[in-house]
């Protein structure tokens, strides 16, 4: 596509960031066309082409003999991006349906829009990689939404481009020092866990996951000390998610009913092994709830179903995605905010609070 010639561009960048930086406020007027051609010393035809452009853009909405006025809701101002690592096809992460589906009923809302990245940084292989880059260096974006690890980006705009709000999904005790944090608690993840275990006077505890981090790991094995519970070495299992039909038989393997002792409660730590680890442990025999109580992760209000009885633990991400907007909202207008925002894990069947503030 050929550039706009050079007059038409500067007084469309010219406009464009006067309203970005509030000279003209959402639902104020803009300058006339006669006004600006006298202005600016340029053709009509430049200036309706600058007007058909704003309109185009989001900016600018034409509004009959009254003249034409910043939209409610310019794109600088609602419109965001969340960015998902890659994924194959046929292994969408319910994590990244959740979030989206989420994010599409607060478009429906007109509370804000959101557009998805799916890849790696500077990944130009996927189509909406050159959108999202226009957006972030012409200040079109309202904020950055990190549902991966931003390490990925270090190299791109997303991270480098100064004055662009930024927040990012922790899923681990650490996080990057120079983007505001929503970390997954997984500390009231495994105290909920253990403690709805021990009611139901369980006691040996098996955990499947993808990976968790050796932190995690000794939380895990110190809940289980301080309440009188057990587990094993092999009893804690990992598969990879490209490859999450292998947890079907590594429940088998688990729940062998050969074995002298087997595990009477399970902790699935990721819903995209869900399907196929219960359908693993039902095809092992293991009669559920009787003989083992399966807690598994969950992306409210999407919990991925299960083919043998389970009791859902997990995130709000209707909760996450208003905590993310309200801080990247605040980066915007300078206003203060905390760096890291605790997401705590809530059972299906208990309200979510989702926004305590931890200072860092």
């Amino acid at each position: 596509m050929a550039r706009p010639p050079q007059r038409q561009q500067r007084l469309f960048k010219e406009l464009q960031h006067r309203i970005q930086c509030g000279e003209f406020a959402p639902g104020s007027r803009i300058p006339a066309r006669h006004e600006l051609v006298k202005s600016y010393r340029v053709s009509p035809v430049t200036v309706q082409r600058v007007f058909d452009r704003l309109i185009e853009e989001g900016y600018v909405e034409p509004r009959g003999r009254s003249g034409s006025f910043v939209a409610d809701a310019p794109p600088h101002l609602n419109n965001y991006w969340i960015i998902f690592p890659h994924e194959s096809k046929d292994a969408v992460s319910p994590f990244r349906l959740a979030l989206t589906r989420e994010a599409q009923k607060f478009a429906r809302k007109g509370q804000a829009k959101f557009s998805i990245h799916v890849g790696h940084g500077g990944n130009f292989r996927h189509g909406d990689y050159e959108k999202l880059l226009h957006d972030v260096t012409t200040h079109r974006t309202a904020g950055i939404i990190f549902a991966t690890a931003a390490g990925h980006w270090d190299e791109t705009p997303l991270r480098k481009e100064a004055g662009l709000p930024r927040v990012a999904f922790s899923h681990g005790p650490d996080g990057p020092a120079d983007i505001a944090l929503v970390r997954f608690d997984r500390t009231s993840f495994f105290e909920l866990a253990l403690d709805r275990l021990k009611a139901l006077d369980r006691s040996r505890v098996a955990l499947l996951a993808c990976t968790l981090p050796a932190a995690y790991r000794e939380l895990f094995l110190q809940g289980l000390a301080q309440r009188g519970m057990e587990t094993r070495p092999h009893w804690t299992q990992f598969v990879h998610p490209h490859g999450a039909a292998a947890a079907h038989n590594v429940m088998q393997l688990l729940l062998n009913p050969d074995q002298k002792t087997r595990p009477d409660a399970l902790l699935v730590l990721d819903d995209v092994l869900l399907e196929h680890a219960t359908t693993g442990v039902r095809d092992a025999g293991v009669r559920v709830p009787e003989e083992l109580t399966v807690i598994a992760h969950a992306n409210f209000p999407h919990p991925v179903m299960a083919t043998v009885p389970v009791v859902h633990l997990g995130y709000d991400m209707t909760g996450l995605l208003e905590r993310c907007v309200a801080v990247l909202t605040a980066q915007r207008q300078n206003e203060s905010f905390s760096h890291v925002t605790l997401a705590p894990a809530v059972f299906a069947d208990e309200p979510v609070a989702v926004g305590n503030p931890v200072t860092r």
